[in-house]
């Protein structure tokens, strides 16, 4: 199951990725890429310096979160920085904690790839306006994300605290 979660995960992040690069294509020759609070574009790149650098960044950045959260942790242990790591880490204890970094890890992953092919859709949008504009879409997807995080954050801390009763 953990290996087939695995692959799922790398795939819907590689799924992201190639579905950015591809509908990349349908953008003007510049595309604006950043918009002033109030929507208006303030910001522009071509066309293939943004498929480049969304695809880019849209492996990087996922891959980014889970790789330390997954792997790294396992190998090298001494690096975990988790509330009352020496019980956590206990040899007990030490590989339902690994599984869980790396749930979480996953998690913030996919949330990564969403924002990113969310930033995505936004900016097709924003080009198929004359002129250029963003909508409220952004500030709804971004606050979304924020709130996601922070629940991944206050659930992990949670997880990780010491059971009453519990040795230290």
């Amino acid at each position: 199951m953990h290996r087939t979660l695995s692959f799922v995960v790398a795939g819907l992040i590689a799924c992201s990725a190639a579905i950015i690069v591809v509908t990349s294509g349908g953008l003007p020759e510049r595309v604006a890429t950043h918009f002033a609070f109030d929507g208006r574009a303030n910001g522009w790149m071509s066309r293939d310096a943004y498929a480049w650098m969304m695809g880019i960044l849209a492996l990087v950045l996922p891959f980014g979160v889970w790789l330390p959260a997954g792997w790294l942790a396992r190998r090298w242990p001494n690096l975990v920085n988790v509330p009352f790591r020496d019980y956590w880490l206990a040899p007990a204890r030490r590989e339902a904690t690994f599984a869980r970094l790396e749930k979480m890890g996953m998690g913030m992953a996919l949330l990564s790839a969403g924002l990113l092919a969310a930033l995505h859709v936004e900016v097709l949008e924003a080009n198929r306006r004359t002129p250029a504009a963003a909508g409220d879409v952004m500030a709804w997807v971004t606050g979304a994300f924020v709130v996601a995080i922070v629940a991944i954050i206050v659930t992990t801390a949670w997880r990780f605290r010491v059971p009453k009763g519990a040795r230290r």
